[in-house]
């Protein structure tokens, strides 16, 4: 489909709106960045946005963050960075960090859990430890519920991370027609239909999650 025959899905538009909105006076609000970085930023992501509703992404059970040909660990960072005053904020236990970065490069697992974890915190966990370790910042393997890989809205900056794609018991019914996809989804993700070199069988990722309850 050619460039120009593009249209913004009409449904999103007042939902786009917020989002625009919001985020041009969070950053402009700092006095760091100017209009003009708004307006590539959200260009950017409405392009990769319209991308998903001409080709979607299909996420595995274990997908693997996406870096080329487009780069959308990078596009992710872009946006959150903007958000960020780093002459202020402060990395807390950053001893612990480098201790779970020196047992990933002796090949054990390090699981971290969260609760309540927005679709932002990877990007903000990825710059904040990124100047401990990039290892640390750039491979974590995030547990993803529904909405972050079904939703073109959130697709673009979920592609830039690792994900173990899981269907909550929350959602599992919402649509009768794909109740038995998902829950094979879901066994493939604990490892009962894993393909070979699968994350598995991999050592030195940290994975973090957010439990519910």
């Amino acid at each position: 489909m050619p460039p120009h025959s593009l249209q913004f899905p009409e449904k999103l538009v007042p939902v786009w709106t917020d989002f625009y909105n919001n985020y041009k006076n969070a950053v402009l609000g700092s006095g760091l960045k100017d209009d003009t970085f708004v307006a590539e930023v959200q260009a950017s992501i409405a392009d990769r946005v319209l991308h998903q509703f001409m080709d979607p992404y299909e996420f595995p059970s274990y997908h693997t963050r996406i870096t080329e040909p487009y780069d959308y660990f990078e596009f992710g960072q872009r946006y959150v960075g903007a958000l960020i005053d780093f002459d202020t904020s402060l990395v807390g236990g950053e001893d612990r960090l480098k201790t779970i970065a020196e047992q990933l490069k002796a090949g054990e697992n390090v699981i971290l859990m969260a609760n309540h974890q927005t679709e932002a915190d990877p990007a903000v966990w990825a710059h904040m430890t990124m100047a401990i370790d990039s290892h640390l910042a750039e491979q974590v393997i995030y547990v993803a519920g529904d909405r972050v890989v079904d939703d073109a809205m959130c697709k673009p900056f979920s592609m830039g991370r690792n994900l173990l794609c899981v269907h909550s018991k929350k959602h599992m019914f919402d649509d009768p027609d794909k109740v038995q996809a998902k829950q094979k989804q879901n066994r493939r993700v604990r490892g009962a239909a894993a393909p070979k070199g699968s994350w598995q069988e991999t050592r030195g990722p940290a994975r973090r999650a957010r439990p519910r309850g």
